[in-house]
Formats: C-alpha cells, sequence, structure tokens
C-alpha cells in the first residue's frame, strides 16, 4: 500500500456528528477547521461527493495546499431522494445549475444524441448523463481520476449491466480521467469486468469480518489476485488498515479518524 485516500463523503454521514446533530458537512466552519487539520498532518489525496460545501471548503483550501480530489459520482440512493423531494424537473436544474453555465452547455451538447432515453428515464443514458455533469464540478481539480458510486455500481453488477460500466469508463477516458468503480459486491463484479474486457481501478471494502465483502471474504480476495483490474482498499468506520494487507491494493480509503490512526500505524511501522 502506498497512499491513503481520505474519504470526504463520511463527513455527509450523520454517524461522525454527535447525537440528533446534521452531518459535519452541514457545519462549514467546523469542516474546514477538520480538512485543514489533515492537510496540516500530511495527507494529499481526497475522496469526495460533487457536495458544494465540501467542494467549495476544498477549493479555499487548495490555495495553500497541493492535493488530489477523486470524484465520486452518481450516488444513485441521493439521487433518488432528490428526485422524489423536487421531481424531475426540480431535480434536472438542480444539477444543470450545479453544473455551472459551461459544463452544463456542453454536457447537454454531448447527450443530445440520447435526450430521448434519457427523457424517458433510460438508467444508464441518465446515470451516464449525471456522471458527466457531476463530473463538471470537480473541474477545477484537474481530477486525475474517479470513483462510481457503490450504490449505482451494485445495481448495475446486480443487473449484470455491462452498458453502465462500458459508458462510464468511456466518458471519464474522453475528458482525459482514470475510470474507478466502488463496490460492496467485489466477488460478483470483478469477474464481469474481467468477462467484459474492462481493466480499471475497483475500491472495494477489506475486513476480517467480511462486511460488505460479497458475496464471501474469500470470493473477493481470489478474484482480486487473479485479475487484471488495480484495487484500493476500502476500511469501513473503525477498520484495521493491516486488514487492507489481503487485498493486492496501491492505496486506502478510509474516514478520517481511521486515517489519522492508521497513519500513525504505518510511521511506526516505517522506524
Amino acid at each position: 500500500m502506498t497512499e491513503i485516500i481520505i474519504d470526504l463523503d463520511a463527513y455527509t454521514k450523520p454517524e461522525l456528528s454527535g447525537y440528533r446533530e446534521p452531518p459535519i458537512a452541514a457545519h462549514v466552519v467546523r469542516l474546514r477547521a477538520l480538512v485543514s487539520q489533515l492537510l496540516e498532518l500530511g495527507f494529499t489525496k481526497f475522496l469526495s461527493p460533487p457536495d458544494p460545501r465540501i467542494l467549495n471548503i476544498l477549493s479555499q483550501l487548495r490555495r495553500r495546499y497541493p492535493f488530489e480530489v477523486v470524484p465520486l459520482l452518481v450516488d444513485a440512493g441521493r439521487h433518488s431522494r432528490e428526485m422524489q423531494t423536487y421531481g424531475l424537473i426540480g431535480f434536472a436544474r438542480r444539477r444543470l445549475f450545479a453544473a455551472g453555465p459551461v459544463g452544463g452547455m456542453r454536457t447537454s451538447l454531448e447527450a443530445l444524441p440520447r435526450v430521448v432515453s434519457i427523457l424517458r428515464r433510460d438508467y444508464v443514458d441518465g446515470s451516464l448523463f449525471l456522471a458527466a455533469l457531476e463530473l463538471t464540478e470537480f473541474a477545477r481539480f484537474l481530477p486525475r481520476r474517479a470513483l462510481l458510486h457503490p450504490n449505482s455500481a451494485d445495481l448495475a453488477t446486480a443487473n449484470r449491466n455491462h452498458r453502465l460500466f462500458q459508458g462510464f469508463a468511456s466518458m471519464l477516458r474522453k475528458r482525459g480521467v482514470a475510470p474507478g468503480i466502488m463496490t460492496n459486491n467485489a466477488g460478483w463484479l470483478v469477474p464481469l469486468l474481467d468477462e467484459w474486457g474492462l481493466a480499471m481501478t475497483v475500491a472495494t471494502p477489506v475486513t476480517a469480518s467480511g462486511y460488505h465483502m460479497k458475496p464471501t471474504r474469500e470470493a473477493c480476495i481470489v478474484s482480486a489476485r487473479h485479475s487484471r483490474c488495480d484495487f484500493i482498499a476500502v476500511l469501513p468506520a473503525r477498520g484495521r488498515i493491516e486488514d487492507a494487507d489481503d487485498l493486492p491494493a496501491s492505496a486506502v480509503i478510509a474516514s478520517p479518524a481511521d486515517a489519522v490512526a492508521g497513519l500513525t500505524l504505518l510511521d511506526s511501522a516505517a522506524r
């Protein structure tokens, strides 16, 4: 393992806040202080959802610190909730507004050949359109790689949806971004990627208990060791960084607290 990637998506989850408090991302001053502390500790890679609160803070801090942002794209669960709240038209307006006038226009023009299927709510074309829109929100960071959110990836895996994975990889590569997938079903997904000839980065949980390693921990590890894909180990909350050694992974994604604990452990081992 050569690098630790901080999971900023964790900052949008209530479990990192106090009892009945909103996620830390809702506290801009507190979030800025926490990310600043992580940067001072030497962390230089951050996995981020397209949350404007987080992106604005990262943009401000980038004037002082050099670091890499890895976009986490198309959270199907979050988009479903937004569509229920704002309706299809309201949801589309919010996404286009977030992408900005230039990014929204460019992405919309690129999507013209698929506009009919998007309006008919074709899952694949709609997801790829959203992925392209969200990626424009990260343009200021010049991302080198991006990951598909597990909510989308696992749904596509269950349906053996080759079109989504192929389209996602093609869309990113056209923009000079290396494609990756975050999944809780590596034991099912990795053999499919190899079968389809889609070699890309796969980020998968690694724990001693096999939590979120489906269908089994052993199947995930065996599939990874025999695959042409690259791997990133994902540590669930309070996960042990030592568990990542069971996977042929070049990096680990961890929550802020676990990343700090892991950094301490790595420093001790280096000495």
